[in-house]
């Protein structure tokens, strides 16, 4: 409902303005293409809060330029977040997010790049050959 969303749209810049904040997204095809952010702040008492700011299905796969552009749409346009708000991005390592990250980097010039370390760990674990723990775990 459009109405509703516009009342929460609206909610949430007043719970982010002028907070600092990290910023998480990722995109993925296993189902059907769906790119999503989340961003995480810290609230009056203190405690972390994470939002999801965006869910976005699309027909194909973006480009790091494109991934860039919706983010810097998202951010700084729908929720007026201002550059020097945003601290951290974490992301998975694909081309196209480092690519992203590249043109994040020039409109928040003090944003930290992280790359998520459980996506790490997944790919070290698909390359991972350990016959004497298959024969184990079957």
């Amino acid at each position: 409902v459009p109405f509703i969303l516009a009342q929460e749209k609206e909610k949430l810049k007043y719970e982010i303005a002028g907070k600092s904040s990290s910023i998480v997204f990722d995109g993925t095809n296993r189902l059907g293409e769906v790119f999503a952010i989340v961003v995480r702040f810290i609230d009056s008492r203190w405690c972390i809060q994470q939002r999801l700011i965006r869910l976005k299905m699309l027909a194909k796969s973006l480009t790091g330029d494109e991934i860039a552009r919706e983010l810097i749409n998202t951010l700084s346009v729908e929720y007026s977040v201002q550059s020097e708000q945003v601290m951290a991005v974490m992301h998975d390592c694909a081309s196209a997010n480092k690519v992203a990250m590249r043109t994040l980097q020039v409109f928040y010039p003090s944003v930290l790049a992280i790359g998520c370390f459980s996506h790490t760990l997944n790919r070290v674990g698909e390359r991972f050959n350990a016959p004497h723990v298959n024969d184990f775990t079957t």
